[in-house]
């Protein structure tokens, strides 16, 4: 961020040695911008900004006395309306996931600060679907000092910590299983590109665990209950679906954003989840021992 403010300071520098005056029509100071844009080496995220700037259309006037603040009024508009695209995006990877995965290709610093507010609400809201599926969640009031305050702290709570430990173990095993196929992308892309497949897990909370919880109420926290008869199981396993959903999204964004072909992206995620089942076993063993 900090190379592109002074990189967008010296395209207003340039713009007054130019002569640009303080209002032009838009189209004038596109033309301009274009100009200034390769004596500066301006990122094209922003030519937009300055032609507005130079035009002085959405309050973006030139003041020749305070070119810093200019600066950042022009960069914090820029990155306004890229995290609105992000918080879209996030809603719309659930019907048209391609041309969201495909915005991940952009993995600068500029393009992934403006996207990890969207990440980790994903991250959180599916961390807590994925907690109240747990053997544990299945216990919770067995001990009748538990109401569903504690209920809902420990699933807010806990199923945050629990998404984003997943987050970051799992996207790393995500990582170094595609950099194992040829990949070049970088952690946090792999994250990302994660937290973006676990969607439809977050979705799970507001369509599937309000109709669950709706009938069975507080048995579905305690041993035994109406919830593990048949029926009970038949839901349950409905949860499934939103993973299965989820992992046919990674899947997809595997291919689209590395350019890969069904095969060779299909070997990167059952890698990703060998390993990962490898790891949850071994956990599993060894709290057992404990």
């Amino acid at each position: 961020m900090n190379a592109s403010r002074t990189r967008f300071a010296r395209a207003i520098s340039a713009s007054r040695m130019i002569g640009a005056p303080v209002t032009m029509t838009i189209t004038n100071a596109t033309t301009r911008t274009s100009q200034i844009a390769r004596k500066t080496g301006l990122d094209s995220r922003y030519r937009s900004v300055m032609a507005r700037v130079l035009a002085g259309r959405n309050g973006l006037k030139p003041n020749p006395s305070v070119p810093i603040t200019l600066v950042a009024v022009a960069v914090r508009a820029a990155s306004q309306t890229d995290e609105k695209a992000w918080l879209l995006r996030t809603l719309l990877v659930l019907e048209s996931p391609r041309s969201v995965f495909a915005a991940l290709r952009d993995d600068s610093d500029e393009a992934a600060e403006a996207r990890q507010d969207p990440v980790g609400a994903v991250v959180w809201l599916a961390g807590i679907a994925g907690v109240l599926a747990t053997s544990f969640a299945s216990t919770l009031m067995d001990n009748p000092e538990r109401d569903w305050l504690v209920v809902s702290v420990w699933a807010f709570l806990g199923g945050g910590l629990y998404g984003f430990g997943l987050y970051l173990v799992v996207g790393k095993v995500l990582h170094v299983a595609l950099r194992r196929l040829g990949s070049r992308g970088s952690f946090r892309r792999a994250r990302h590109l994660l937290a973006f497949a676990a969607a439809p897990v977050a979705l799970a909370l507001f369509l599937y665990w309000p109709i669950r919880i709706g009938v069975y109420g507080a048995d579905l926290f305690r041993t035994g209950g109406p919830d593990g008869g048949t029926a009970g199981t038949a839901l349950a396993w409905v949860f499934y679906a939103f993973l299965g959903w989820g992992a046919g999204l990674l899947l997809v964004g595997v291919r689209t954003v590395h350019g890969w072909s069904w095969a060779r992206s299909l070997a990167g995620v059952a890698v990703a989840a060998g390993i990962t089942a490898g790891l949850a076993v071994a956990v599993g063993v060894l709290y057992a021992l404990g």
